[in-house]
C-alpha cells in the first residue's frame, strides 16, 4: 500500500487552532501532492511522536524558534528544523526588535529555513540574523493563501450562519495582548531569561503597559457605546492570545456589543460591514477582500502609522469620529483604501504554500514509514486524551490561566473528523487518507 511506504515526512505542530489549522490543512494536502506524508497535531502529540521515534528522520515545521537545549533534542530524531512564523506579519510595530525576539540567540545553526510573509520582513531578518543568511525565503503565509477569491467558497455556509445569528454588524479585532498586570510581568520575566537586552527589555514594557492603558480605556469606550442608540451593533473578536474570561467579566452586562470567539476570524470578517482594530493583519486581509477598516487610535500606543495597517485604514481618535466612520461602513458608504501589498506580503500566481514546498523539497530529508503505535495503547491513549479534553472543557482541576489558554489555543483539539471535513472542504477531490494515529496526532497522506 502507498500509505505504508517509506516517505519524506513533514511534522506540523499547531499552536493556535482558530489562527492556523485551515492553513495548515492547504499546506499538507499540497505536501502529499508533492511527496510528503505529513503529521498534523498539537504540539505536545507531534514532540511526543518526534521524541520518542527510534530514527531520525523528516522537517519539523514550527512557527518560531525555540531554546537551544530543546532544538538540540528536536534535531537528534529530524533532518530539518523550519520555521514559518505565524507571528511576525505586517501589523509588528518594531520589526527590528520582533526579529530579535523570535530566533534565539546562539540557535541559528539549527534552523535549515525561515519563511516570511514578504520581502522587507526578509531583508529585517537578514540584517538581525546575518547568521541565517541564505536560508530566510520571502515565501508568503498559505494563511494569506485562504485569503484569495478561489477559496473563499468554503466560508459560505459559516458567513451566512452568522448573519442569521448577530445581522449587521462591526467587527473589532483585537490585539491588545496584555489584558492584566500578570500577563505584563511573566512576559518580562521569560524575556529576561533568555538574555534579552536592557534596550529590548524597556521597548517591549513600554508598549505592553502602552497597550493595557488602552485596554481599560477601550472597556469604557464599549460601554458608552452600548448605551449609544445611533452606535451600530458590534462584535468584539479577542486575540488568541488574550485571557477570554476577562473580556467576559469586564463587558458580559452590555446587550448590543458581544464578545464572541468561535472558530477563525476569516467568515467573522467577510459577515462584518466593516472592521475596527489597532493595527492587527486582519487589517490586511480586509483590504484584500475589498472590506473597509477604521484603525482605532489609542491615548497610550503609538500608532503603527508606517504600517500597512494603518495606512489602509481610516484613523479616528475621538468618539465623533468613530461613531461617523462606524456609521458609514453599516450603511455600506465607507471608502476603502486600495494600495499595492507586494512589499509587505508576498501574493503572485504562486501559492505562498507552493513556495514553502519547492524549498522543503530542497532538504535532503530520510523517507520514514508511516507510525503506528498498535491498536491497545492506541485505544487507550485516545480514552485517556478525551478524558482529559473534556475535562478542560468542563475546567475541572484547572487553574484559571491554565483553563484560558487550553479553551482559546486549542478547543476542541485535532481530530480525524475535524482534519478530514477541512481537507474535503478545500480538496474535493483529494483521493488520499486522513487518519488519526495517535490522540490529537493526524496523519495525512495519498
Amino acid at each position: 500500500m502507498a500509505a505504508r511506504s517509506a516517505k519524506p515526512t513533514i511534522y506540523l505542530p499547531v499552536e493556535i487552532k482558530a489562527r492556523e489549522l485551515k492553513a495548515k490543512v492547504l499546506l499538507s494536502v499540497l505536501a502529499t501532492r508533492a511527496g510528503f506524508r505529513v503529521y498534523l497535531g498539537t504540539k505536545r502529540s507531534i514532540d511526543r511522536l518526534v521524541l520518542r521515534k527510534s530514527s531520525r528522520d523528516g522537517i519539523y515545521f514550527y512557527k518560531g524558534g525555540k531554546p537551544l537545549s530543546v532544538l538540540e533534542e528536536i534535531k537528534k530524531k529530524v533532518d530539518s528544523f523550519v520555521v514559518l512564523d505565524e507571528e511576525m506579519g505586517p501589523a509588528i510595530h518594531d520589526l527590528e526588535m520582533y526579529c530579535r525576539r523570535r530566533i534565539y540567540p546562539g540557535t541559528e545553526h539549527l534552523i535549515d529555513g525561515v519563511f516570511v510573509i514578504g520581502d522587507g520582513h526578509k531583508q529585517k531578518l537578514e540584517l538581525v540574523r546575518p547568521q541565517l543568511l541564505g536560508r530566510i525565503f520571502a515565501s508568503g503565509w498559505p494563511r494569506v493563501d485562504l485569503w484569495r477569491p478561489e477559496f473563499k467558497f468554503q466560508y459560505f455556509h459559516s458567513v451566512e450562519s452568522i448573519r442569521s445569528r448577530f445581522g449587521n454588524f462591526i467587527l473589532f479585532s483585537s490585539d491588545f495582548g496584555f489584558l492584566s498586570e500578570e500577563k505584563i510581568h511573566s512576559e518580562i520575566e521569560r524575556l529576561q531569561s533568555i538574555a534579552t537586552s536592557e534596550a529590548d527589555l524597556e521597548s517591549f514594557s513600554q508598549l505592553a503597559w502602552a497597550a493595557f492603558k488602552d485596554f481599560k480605556d477601550f472597556l469604557d469606550l464599549m460601554r458608552r457605546v452600548d448605551a449609544d442608540d445611533a452606535f451600530p451593533p458590534l462584535v468584539i473578536r479577542p486575540h488568541p492570545a488574550e485571557d477570554l474570561s476577562i473580556w467576559d467579566s469586564a463587558l458580559s452586562e452590555l446587550k448590543k456589543v458581544k464578545v464572541v470567539y468561535e472558530g477563525e476570524i476569516s467568515p467573522w470578517l467577510y459577515a462584518s460591514s466593516g472592521l475596527l482594530h489597532r493595527g492587527c493583519t486582519t487589517a490586511v486581509q480586509a483590504c484584500v477582500a475589498g472590506i473597509p477598516s477604521v484603525y482605532l487610535l489609542g491615548k497610550n500606543s503609538k500608532p503603527k502609522s508606517e504600517s500597512f495597517t494603518y495606512k489602509v485604514s481610516t484613523p479616528v481618535s475621538s468618539y465623533e469620529d468613530l461613531l461617523a466612520e462606524c456609521d458609514l461602513m453599516f450603511s455600506g458608504e465607507a471608502r476603502i483604501n486600495e494600495l499595492d501589498l507586494s512589499d509587505v506580503i508576498s501574493v503572485d500566481s504562486e501559492l505562498a504554500s507552493s513556495k514553502i514546498l519547492s524549498q522543503l523539497q530542497q532538504l535532503e530529508t530520510t523517507p520514514a514509514y508511516a507510525f503506528n503505535i498498535g491498536f491497545f495503547l492506541k485505544k487507550f491513549r485516545m480514552l485517556i486524551g478525551y478524558l482529559n479534553e473534556y475535562r478542560e472543557m468542563k475546567g475541572w482541576g484547572l487553574e484559571r490561566d491554565k483553563l484560558a489558554k487550553a479553551k482559546r489555543k486549542m478547543l476542541g483539539g485535532i481530530h480525524e473528523f475535524e482534519i478530514a471535513d477541512a481537507v474535503f472542504c478545500l480538496f474535493p477531490d483529494f483521493s488520499g487518507t486522513v487518519i488519526e494515529r495517535d490522540f490529537n496526532l493526524v496523519e495525512i497522506d495519498v
